[in-house]
């Protein structure tokens, strides 16, 4: 750890970082801001990322108060989300925890401000939450399609239209918690990722790799009882809760899918950024021209490639790392 310099670099590499905000990329804005207050932390000490955490919040509310004085409040929940995350990180760096625990608690992290600003944008208008994420976009893609199929000459009825719309926005809105936990859950492994990348060539830095993601035969267990438990149809509740669990635990299955390919794409493909966009190509591609039926396409392969790997390990991650253990505790000994 350097000797802290306080000085006026810092305010401004947390604006630079924040920049993307003037162009509405406030999630990528979010995510290098969280990375920075991070590595103030690390790199110089707990001063340093302090005063970085305050320029974080003073900036950002200044950049969204610029598109109007309400949004104010919309900044400081942005920034609480770059420190709450930063602060996930370092507590997993500094403990010498393992990459997963610090994922998922940067995904809390980023979870609790990204429900209080949801909530407050919901309550300004006048709506839900569940609504404000549904109602609004669904409308919105309403009048899209309406405005296509007219200029397309195709004619349907204003009653079989309300009808289709209305099932969606049902659908959707029973998914909203998944999606946010979800969204979260993405956002945790990209901060601690990076966090992670920068650190390591540090001897003792916490090592992982995406290529090597696999899902716990426990997990399949789970899934295996909440599908029985949506067969059973107990109630509301329990259907709806059983819902949302289920679809984050195949949305872990489908990153650990991705992740089996990325294990085998490593060979041929050294740029990681070629790799993420050889993933999303193949993600398009497939959902577009080689969906086998309306149930089976691209996403339900990965699931169950996943599923399939939990029992033999393709990769042979469960061996190799049986095997570092061991020469471990030989060193040890």
């Amino acid at each position: 750890m350097r000797e802290e310099k306080i000085g006026f670099g810092i305010f401004i590499r947390v604006g630079v970082s924040l920049l993307p905000i003037l162009f509405g990329l406030t999630l990528p804005a979010m995510i290098w801001c969280s990375f920075h207050i991070a590595m103030s932390y690390i790199a110089f000490g707990p001063l340093t990322s302090l005063i970085s955490s305050l320029c974080a919040i003073c900036i950002s509310m200044f950049f969204h108060g610029l598109f109007g004085a309400d949004l104010q409040i919309e900044g400081l929940f942005m920034a609480l989300q770059s420190i709450f995350c930063a602060a996930a990180c370092v507590f997993t760096v500094v403990k010498r925890k393992d990459f997963y625990t610090g994922a998922w608690l940067s995904a809390i992290g980023f979870l609790i401000p990204c429900t209080m600003s949801i909530k407050n944008a919901a309550t300004n208008a006048g709506l839900s939450i569940t609504d404000y994420l549904t109602k609004v976009p669904v409308e919105s893609l309403r009048i899209q399609i309406e405005s296509s199929l007219k200029e397309a000459g195709v004619e349907i009825e204003a009653l079989q239209l309300d009808k289709i719309f209305e099932s969606v926005q049902n659908l959707v809105a029973m998914i909203v918690p998944a999606i946010i936990i979800v969204m979260s859950i993405i956002v945790g492994y990209i901060v601690i990722w990076c966090v992670c990348a920068r650190l390591r060539k540090v001897p003792g830095a916490i090592q992982h790799s995406f290529s090597e993601i696999r899902i716990p035969r426990t997990m399949v267990i789970i899934i295996a009882l909440v599908i029985g438990l949506l067969f059973l149809d107990v109630e509301k509740t329990v259907n709806y809760v059983a819902v949302n669990l289920l679809m984050i635990l195949l949305c872990l299955c489908f990153f650990a899918g991705m992740s089996i390919l990325d294990y085998y794409l490593r060979s041929s493909i050294k740029w990681k950024f070629a790799r993420v966009m050889t993933h999303g190509v193949i993600i398009l591609f497939s959902s577009s021209f080689l969906n086998f039926s309306p149930y089976i396409n691209i996403m339900t392969v990965y699931i169950l490639l996943a599923i399939a790997d939990s029992f033999f390990d393709f990769r042979k991650i469960r061996k190799r790392r049986t095997e570092c253990e061991t020469e471990t505790e030989k060193r040890e000994s």
